[in-house]
């Protein structure tokens, strides 16, 4: 897995968008581990209850909503609205309740364009001084929808809009105020503004705790954001605690099915390998691949991203033959599904060269990377980070097959890009010093494999801890060429 200082790594990201939807809750991100492929990546509780419903007129547009007949739904609230404006009887109140019931119900068929014309519509029609909980539910389900349909930024401000607005008034404990904070979270994530999210989160989930409970569903969603926002900052044991928690409620509540548990479970299974616990990222991944091969089959987006999850992590434990079936398999329906060129096909096949090459079969593992460098440098550009991981692979096949100088310029060249697009102090920046290290001490370079070395495991150490397997293979590589030199 790649990990970046300034973004969650875009495995983990199409993890989640996998895992997701709608705006269910919590973890859920929204439904398609069940069905489906969003692009949201994060998660969002539940809203308020919606707004009081009064009119007796209005009772079938709610019976509807309460039996999930969403296209019914928005059509009997339109009707409303419609019927209430000709006659001259539509209050403010009752057109604001038709169009959330209208919004709430586009938003579950995914008609994301809809939910912000309802919603802004909405919005517009509350009023801060007369009912300031009204106003500040439909702003923020505005703010809501300007996220569903990827304006992060606009959600973020107008957040921020109504918690400066309300907050003084309503209290730091109120729902609405704890849902506008919510969705601002999420969409200081999304614009990969970690630190704020972080922030967020940490001022909110005590208050949750206290007023709520720590199981409550939306508790329960804002530690699973909080948990995103510390993968992403690379603080993996907090980000683990964290999804650990998340997981466990889960599972006791809403048992191992359910998409919400296997949101959690995704999260669990990244950052274990994250921080090298690959066994029991394995047991994760290999959890999460069964329930999904049963619910949503082998052949689902999100089975097939589980799937190459963990073969990456059997090549991390040098299991290489279980790795290649994997990896062969995820690429033979991401190809068929998706095409050859899709980058997901590619990363899948990315996988599969390590692991022929862990196996041994190194000039079968050259071919592999060759063919996907050059699909790569076309469709995504020679700098783009899957693509040096390509290049990266391919000198780690020249170097099983003792072509040391030739994997020394792959190497260098992707250490003068990684150092030039993410800055000298990042992981990948470390990982590409390890590997010239190892060239050069096969070379016998020994002044300079030192150097590349120390400033591997310095910057391991410093950003990952002392015990964890990165910063010891580093470590020993360094000692190694000391002893030697």
């Amino acid at each position: 897995m790649s990990l970046f200082a300034n973004r969650i790594p875009a495995v983990f990201f199409r993890h989640l968008a996998h895992a997701a939807g709608g705006w269910r809750c919590g973890g859920v991100l929204l439904a398609v581990i069940l069905g489906g492929c969003a692009t949201k990546p994060v998660a969002q509780p539940a809203p308020p209850a919606p707004l009081p419903l009064a009119a007796p007129a209005f009772k079938p547009v709610g019976d509807a909503f309460l039996r999930r007949d969403y296209a019914e739904t928005e059509r009997l609230a339109l009707a409303f609205i419609d019927a209430g404006a000709k006659a001259g009887t539509l209050s403010p109140l009752q057109h604001v309740q038709a169009l959330n019931l209208a919004g709430l119900s586009a938003e579950q068929l995914k008609d994301y364009g809809k939910v912000l014309g309802y919603f802004t519509t909405a919005a517009a029609l509350t009023d801060r001084t007369r009912d300031l909980v009204a106003w500040t539910h439909m702003h923020t389900a505005k703010a809501r929808a300007f996220f569903l349909n990827g304006r992060y930024l606009e959600a973020e401000e107008l957040t921020q809009q109504i918690i400066s607005s309300a907050e003084p008034t309503l209290g730091t404990e109120h729902l609405e105020i704890l849902w506008a904070r919510n969705t601002r979270a999420n969409s200081l994530l999304a614009q990969g503004k970690h630190a704020a999210a972080e922030a967020e989160c940490r001022a909110s989930l005590p208050i949750r705790d206290r007023v709520q409970g720590p199981a409550h569903p939306d508790t329960v969603a804002n530690r699973i954001i909080l948990a995103h926002a510390l993968y992403a900052r690379l603080n993996f044991a907090e980000a683990e605690d964290n999804y650990q928690v998340v997981l466990e409620m889960r599972l006791r509540l809403l048992g191992p099915e359910h998409p919400d548990t296997l949101a959690a479970r995704i999260g669990l299974a990244n950052v274990l390998n994250a921080r090298g616990k690959f066994a029991e990222s394995e047991k994760e991944y290999r959890s999460l691949l069964q329930v999904q091969e049963k619910l949503i089959g082998p052949e689902h987006l999100a089975t097939l991203i589980t799937r190459n999850s963990l073969a990456g992590v059997l090549n991390a434990q040098r299991k290489f033959a279980a790795a290649e079936v994997e990896a062969r398999t995820a690429t033979t329906f991401r190809e068929r599904l998706l095409g050859a060129e899709h980058p997901d096909t590619l990363q899948s096949r990315n996988v599969l060269a390590s692991a022929l090459n862990g196996l041994g079969r190194s000039e079968e593992a050259e071919a592999e990377n060759r063919a996907v460098l050059q699909i790569r440098e076309r469709v995504l550009g020679p700098e783009h980070i899957d693509t040096l991981h390509s290049r990266n692979n391919l000198a780690n096949a020249l170097t099983a097959q003792g072509r040391h100088a030739e994997a020394e310029v792959e190497y260098r060249k992707v250490l003068e890009v990684k150092e030039r697009a993410l800055g000298p102090d990042n992981l990948e920046v470390f990982m590409s010093c390890y590997n010239i290290a190892l060239s050069l001490r096969k070379q016998q370079k020994w002044a300079e494999a030192k150097t590349f070395a120390e400033r591997s495991f310095e910057g391991r150490r410093k950003a990952l801890g002392p015990n964890h397997p990165s910063t010891k293979s580093s470590e020993n590589l360094y000692q190694l060429i000391l002893q030697t030199k």
